[in-house]
């Protein structure tokens, strides 16, 4: 009987672990950090992957039809504001204040540069006016 016992909490130790270390590492418990941050990370916030988000600054989106690039800033939860630079596609709600999430590397020069761009629903729909 109890090398049963033995046998199965040797099968789920690792289990356990596996399990415990997938939760720690996962994106699901940290969606995505702030503007503010990310800019308090310092140089060591540079080169490395991260999910960022905050509000589109109204009137900083620029389109590059050329070479499908947008530029726009957005905001941290005071005034601090970073530039982001994405190519390709954008969500039919990316515009001034949309709650944009985005996935890719800050640069040196403070840029950064986004592969992946969404924007966070709405919690309530307003009728056009």
């Amino acid at each position: 009987m109890k090398l049963r016992w033995v046998i199965l909490l040797l099968l789920l130790i690792p289990v356990v672990a596996h399990l415990a270390y997938a939760t720690t590492h996962s994106t699901f418990t940290d969606y995505y950090i702030t503007v503010d941050e990310l800019l308090a990370r310092g140089d060591a916030g540079e080169g490395v992957m991260v999910r960022l988000s905050g509000p589109v600054v109204p009137g900083t989106i620029k389109f590059d039809g050329k070479s499908a690039t947008f530029r726009f800033r957005i905001r941290g939860d005071g005034p601090s504001e970073i530039a982001v630079v994405y190519q390709g596609r954008v969500p039919n709600v990316f515009r001034d204040n949309a709650r944009a999430i985005v996935e890719g590397t800050l640069d040196s020069d403070g840029i950064f540069r986004a592969h992946t761009l969404m924007v966070r629903c709405p919690h309530e729909y307003a009728a056009a006016v």
